[in-house]
C-alpha cells in the first residue's frame, strides 16, 4: 500500500498571484498552496523561472518512480546504507572510528552462563545495550565487575562518556551507585514503569 501510495501523481502548486512580501504572506485560494507561516519554503517574490520549473518537474518523475520495498540480506551484509551516514557524517564531524564492540559473558566452572553485557564505542561514547546477571549470583559483586571492565574497554577504545538505558523495575539504583545519572526519563514507557535514560563520565 505505501509503495502504491507514493506512485501518486503529486501535485504541487505554488501561490504566485497576488504574492506579497513578509513572513505573514497567505493565499486562501488553495489549501494547496506553499504558504511560508505553515513551515512551506519561500520561493521568492516572482514566478518561477524555467529552469527552477524543469527541475521541480523532474524531481516529481523520480518520486513517481520510486518504491519502498523491505531491505535484502544482501543489503543488510553489505552495510551500504551505514556507510552511506557515516561518509555523510565525516563532512560535519570529520572522520571517526566505525562502531566498535564490547561483549562479555561469565561463565561458571561448568560453563553455565552466569550473566553478561552488550555493548558497542560509537562518537567516543560507550552505549550499553544488555547487562544481565542470573538471580542466584545476584549481590556477589558479578554486574560490578562486569560494567567495571566494558568501562575499561571503552576507555582503551577512546570512549570518553557511557549511556545506557534501564526500567523502573531493572537496575536504576545499580547505576546511581556506580556514578551514572539520570538525564531523561519516559514515563509510562511499560504500563505502569517509566524508562530512564542514564549517562557517566568515563574522564580519569
Amino acid at each position: 500500500m505505501l509503495a502504491a501510495s507514493l506512485r501518486q501523481p503529486l501535485r504541487v502548486r505554488a501561490c504566485w498571484a497576488g504574492h506579497r512580501r513578509g513572513p505573514q504572506t497567505r493565499q486562501n485560494a488553495s489549501d494547496n498552496c506553499i504558504r511560508p507561516e505553515a513551515g512551506g519554503h519561500v520561493l521568492g517574490t516572482n514566478p518561477p523561472q524555467p529552469e527552477f520549473a524543469r527541475s521541480a518537474f523532474q524531481q516529481i518523475a523520480q518520486m513517481e518512480n520510486i518504491a519502498i520495498t523491505p531491505a535484502s540480506p544482501e543489503e543488510l551484509r553489505s552495510g551500504e546504507l551505514g556507510r552511506k551516514l557515516r561518509h555523510y557524517n565525516y563532512g560535519v564531524v570529520g572522520e571517526y572510528p566505525e562502531q566498535q564492540y564490547i561483549r562479555l559473558s561469565a561463565r561458571d566452572g561448568n560453563g553455565r552462563l552466569l550473566g553478561g553485557l552488550r555493548s558497542f564505542v560509537f562518537l567516543r561514547w560507550l552505549n550499553i545495550e544488555v547487562l544481565f546477571v542470573e538471580a542466584d549470583v545476584r549481590g556477589s559483586g558479578l554486574g560490578s565487575r562486569l560494567l567495571a571492565e566494558a568501562e575499561r574497554q571503552a576507555i582503551e577504545l577512546g570512549a570518553r562518556n557511557a549511556k545506557l538505558d534501564t526500567f523502573e523495575w531493572q537496575a536504576p539504583e545499580f547505576y546511581r551507585k556506580h556514578g551514572y545519572e539520570e538525564y531523561a526519563r519516559i514515563d509510562d514507557y511499560a504500563p505502569g514503569f517509566y524508562l530512564a535514560s542514564m549517562k557517566k563520565s568515563l574522564a580519569r
